[in-house]
């Protein structure tokens, strides 16, 4: 295990494309565009669903064994994309990962033509435990600014979309 000073500087957001870490939770990543308490993380996005980065940061468990994260993608308050993602024994740890590779190239190209049909499209990515044995603490979501237009992209509370319903 890295202490946290070491692992925020082996960490480039721009390197994960393709990667996911699991690194202890004495400290959240400071580069993340924004982030909340929780497992829900919501922005505003529009012509394309932009590629970033997701963080989590997992509580303690009540057993130690493989956990299943349930990932939702909402979008304009409809879920549109689910998947299960699983982690071994990282209760008090971060979660770092591309939200690309959890879900199909044949969904992401859906959700692409999607986005291209309406204007600013309300976002949330909401991630909890499958079982009560391990929850969210906190979120954040890094976009990947060289793939993407950041004027097309709109950090808000994520009290909003409960203000909206």
């Amino acid at each position: 295990m890295l202490p946290s000073r070491s692992s925020s500087l082996l960490i480039n957001p721009q390197e994960l494309n393709d990667l996911k870490f699991i690194f202890p939770a004495t400290t959240f990543p400071n580069w993340f565009h924004s982030s909340c308490g929780g497992g829900k993380i919501s922005f505003l996005a529009r012509k394309i669903f932009p590629p970033l980065a997701i963080a989590l940061v997992l509580g303690k468990a009540k057993r130690s064994r493989n956990q299943d994260l349930q990932i939702s993608l909402i979008i304009n308050g409809r879920v549109l994309l689910q998947n299960t993602l699983g982690v071994y024994n990282a209760q008090g740890h971060v979660v770092l990962l591309n939200l690309r590779l959890h879900f199909s190239s044949e969904d992401w190209r859906w959700l692409q033509r999607l986005f291209t049909e309406s204007d600013w499209n309300d976002v949330v990515i909401h991630v909890i435990g499958e079982t009560p044995d391990i929850i969210v603490v906190k979120g954040g979501v890094y976009v990947y600014q060289h793939q993407t237009n950041m004027e097309n992209v709109q950090f808000k509370s994520p009290f909003l979309s409960k203000l909206r319903k």
